[in-house]
């Protein structure tokens, strides 16, 4: 088996991006970056999941086939398109949209 060396790039430098603290706001909408890191809930239309260790999402997803899809990317980089509902005692979303990248393969 071989490993080829991928080269990393900085996209927050290239791209001129910064991660910076700050507050969310209820009902603001904001693009969060991470990943499902936990599922607490699954009811029909809704999967209720953790991001990032921290933060409650609301997925209110009907199409089994797009749950299956969501479930098999768990601990995938995503961009989670979410509205803030709620901060206390943990920030709280609904997720309007997810975007995963495209999946890694290894050569073997």
């Amino acid at each position: 088996m071989s490993f080829e060396k991928v080269e990393e790039k900085d996209f927050f430098q290239e791209l001129g991006l910064k991660v910076a603290p700050g507050e969310v706001t209820i009902g603001q909408t904001y693009p969060l970056f991470g990943m499902i890191t936990k599922v607490f809930d699954e009811q029909p239309g809704l999967l209720v999941c953790e991001l990032n260790f921290g933060i409650k999402a609301n997925l209110f997803i009907s199409d089994n086939e797009v749950r299956t899809t969501i479930r098999e990317r768990i601990f995938e980089s995503g961009i989670f398109v979410s509205t803030v509902v709620g901060k206390d005692p943990q920030v709280e979303v609904n997720c309007q949209t997810v975007v995963f990248g495209k999946r890694q393969q290894l050569n073997a």
